[in-house]
């Protein structure tokens, strides 16, 4: 799917999305966005690394955001050698119960854009 500005995004499936990157990635971006003009209520968005709360901010407006987190290889679990990065809302919609009209009845959080990675 595309934004309106032509920006390729997915929308998260729910309140939690994970992403996996590898262990030799030492940083991340991801833009985030919250259809707040169909939905009508903010989003408050935490991101979680590798188990601990990193970045944690309260969407009111329907702009892209980045996210940019700084990844220590160190924080990687030995059996998976990946970090696991967590986006999570407070709340999830579906559009069916929230927009007059749709018929849409997935259940949706943010959209999320694309993910730029920076190595060593």
């Amino acid at each position: 799917e595309a934004s309106p500005d032509g920006i390729p995004l997915r929308w998260m499936s729910g309140a939690v999305s994970e992403i996996y990157v590898r262990r030799d990635i030492r940083q991340v971006t991801i833009p985030i966005r919250h259809e707040i003009g169909a939905f009508r209520e903010p989003a408050r968005v935490r991101a979680v690394v590798d188990g601990h709360l990193v970045h944690e901010a309260v969407l009111t407006d329907g702009a892209w955001r980045p996210v940019t987190i700084a990844l220590r290889p160190s924080a990687t679990p030995a059996i998976s050698r990946m970090h696991r990065v967590q986006l999570l809302l407070d709340r999830a919609w579906v559009p069916a119960t929230v927009i007059p009209g749709s018929t849409d009845p997935r259940t949706l959080g943010l959209q999320i854009g694309q993910i730029i990675t920076a190595a060593r």
